[in-house]
């Protein structure tokens, strides 16, 4: 008798939030809806796309392998097309993380309408302390622009690209559980000093959003990595752990010999450190992408 009471009590519960969802104008599945409420929990990411080239089109698969988490756990929302998690839906905690990725645009770049919906998404996040919204290289300037941060050209103008050192600020790193249970190593209790990860950006975040916490610094970028948002609920990386070096030499390396960005003999150098980096295991691309799933998800994988 109580259990069919306490079903009865769920079916109603999801009902009542059926009916409310629907009265706002939302559209939703029912059978979706209680399986929810009935079924074992798995992780949701609202999973922002910010990059239309063609090359990029399995872009979901490259974060969703690099997570551990199946494809199913993203919804989708192409931010060039004016789609975004909307102001209800982060409220109502129907996402445990959203993610913004990197892109080809550019965050200060006037012409793109689409920027002030993107924007207008960050604020609603950064408002809501129980969502975990995570920033990388594009996403990370999107996040600075949208909060007040400043974000520009390189300062020496050059093109970043290949692997680099990130100076982490341990001290401040050490106050967030999520970063002592990714970055810790097992040998002890001490989080590393530097990060080694793969990077490509023209552009980078200048001056932080107020109120924002530096986590890491690099010779070519000074902020690499910060928290921000009203309860530290957003993560910004400059930096790409989510690619390989496979990754960013046929998909990255060829655009930027044809734009001119490096000559030959320079792209030459870059390669040789990256593939010998990775050779030996000195990329940390594998605690960046914990850092990144503890962050949204709360757990550092299986």
């Amino acid at each position: 008798m109580r259990a069919a009471l306490l079903s009865c009590g769920t079916f109603a519960a999801a009902m009542a939030l059926a009916i409310l969802l629907n009265k706002r104008g939302r559209r939703f599945n029912r059978r979706a809806l209680l399986f929810g409420l009935l079924a074992p929990r798995r992780p949701r990411i609202a999973y922002i796309n910010t990059e239309d080239a063609d090359k990029w089109k399995d872009q979901l698969d490259v974060f969703a392998r690099a997570l551990g988490l199946p494809e199913a756990a993203f919804e989708r929302f192409d931010a060039y097309n004016g789609e975004y998690p909307s102001a209800f839906q982060l409220r109502l905690g129907q996402y445990d993380g959203v993610l913004i990725t990197g892109s080809h645009y550019s965050a200060v770049d006037p012409s793109l309408a689409w920027l002030d919906g993107l924007f207008e998404c960050i604020r609603n996040c950064a408002k809501n302390k129980h969502v975990r919204l995570l920033g990388c290289c594009f996403g990370c300037q999107a996040v600075s622009v949208a909060l007040g941060g400043q974000v520009g050209n390189n300062p020496d103008g050059k093109f970043v690209f290949g692997t680099e050192t990130i100076r982490l600020q341990t001290t401040r790193l050490s106050e967030y559980e999520w970063a002592r249970d990714a970055l810790t190593s097992k040998d002890g209790p001490l989080l590393p000093k530097h990060l080694s990860l793969l990077q490509s950006h023209g552009e980078q975040v200048l001056a932080l959003p107020p109120r924002a916490h530096l986590l890491g610094s690099s010779a070519t970028a000074q902020n690499e990595l910060f928290v921000c948002g009203e309860q530290a609920n957003i993560l910004c990386c400059q930096s790409h752990p989510e690619f390989d070096v496979k990754l960013v030499r046929e998909r990255i390396e060829p655009a930027l010999l044809a734009k001119g960005r490096f000559c030959s003999e320079e792209m030459g150098k870059i390669v040789t450190t990256m593939e010998r980096s990775e050779g030996l295991g000195e990329i940390d691309s594998g605690r960046g992408r914990a850092l990144y799933r503890r962050f949204l998800v709360g757990s550092v994988g299986d």
